[in-house]
């Protein structure tokens, strides 16, 4: 038996229609306090995602400048980037460094790459590089597991009360139930895809176990799934996969644990420029 404890679909980026999960005034869902302020808006979702309007209201200020600190630049460095997927985050799109002087941006409609003038302008097939980007992934496990923990509905969240200890303490993976996998995909660039922000959060239990959550998120074309327990083993459980009819549609997913994956990655797109003007 599974149920849909949120599911919401806009236009990434978006202020409307605005989602609050949680009650202010308690105590806050992470370190428990009763006694802290709340003065500041909480992204249930960060920013760097597109996120203008899912907010945590029990999320008090001092958890929020820690995870705010402490894990979302690891999560910046590890998502795919924004050259890739159009995302803005805080500061908007970032431009990128390629192998050989090339500059890599995007806009709503278009990617962009600026040769150097030192380039030839008659090569056909180029291969992209972008420099390798340093995160650590337990850090970047953290912000996804922190994620569901927000949107979570508050009648859950006594079952997460080890996983809200373990998310602002520096313990590693050793603490967890199962191994820290996620599956990440990801659409090649097209003007054609929407900017989207898709988040469904789904809770699985069946007589005499222990309780199983997925969060399956869409940025424009970055998705991730991640099944998570506070309390039992667990692994994907993964639905029907609808054939793409084309390229554009079809999503390349890779199963990452991020406690053996590399701290440090390239970006690779080979490109066939010789229409390119």
């Amino acid at each position: 038996m599974y149920d849909i404890l949120l599911r919401h679909i806009q236009k990434n980026y978006e202020i409307l229609p605005l989602v609050k999960i949680g009650n202010k005034g308690g105590s806050c869902r992470f370190c428990k306090s009763s006694k802290a302020s709340y003065r500041n808006k909480s992204h249930s979702i960060p920013e760097l995602l597109g996120n203008k309007s899912i907010f945590t209201l029990d999320e008090c200020d001092e958890c929020n400048k820690y995870f705010g600190r402490k894990i979302e630049r690891d999560l910046s460095e590890f998502v795919t980037p924004s050259w890739f997927t159009k995302l803005k985050g805080k500061n908007g799109r970032r431009t990128m460094q390629a192998l050989g002087g090339i500059k890599l941006s995007s806009d709503v409609s278009s990617l962009n790459i600026e040769f150097p003038d030192h380039s030839s302008n008659y090569l056909k097939d180029i291969i992209l590089e972008t420099k390798g980007r340093s995160f650590a992934g337990v850090n970047v496990y953290k912000a996804w597991v922190k994620i569901l923990v927000s949107i979570l509905p508050e009648k859950y969240l006594s079952d997460f009360d080890d996983t809200t200890k373990w998310l602002l303490s520096d313990d590693g993976f050793e603490k967890l139930n199962h191994r820290p996998f996620i599956l990440v995909g990801n659409q090649l660039p097209d003007f054609r895809l929407p900017d989207v922000m898709d988040v469904e959060l789904i809770r699985q239990q069946n007589a005499g176990e222990d309780a199983v959550y997925q969060l399956d998120v869409r940025f424009n074309n970055y998705y991730i799934k991640l099944p998570f327990s506070p309390k039992a083993k667990c692994m994907f459980r993964v639905g029907e996969v609808i054939p793409a009819r084309n390229e554009i549609e079809k999503v390349y997913f890779q199963e990452i644990d991020l406690s053996k994956y590399v701290s440090k990655h390239n970006y690779k797109l080979k490109l066939d420029i010789s229409s390119v003007k």
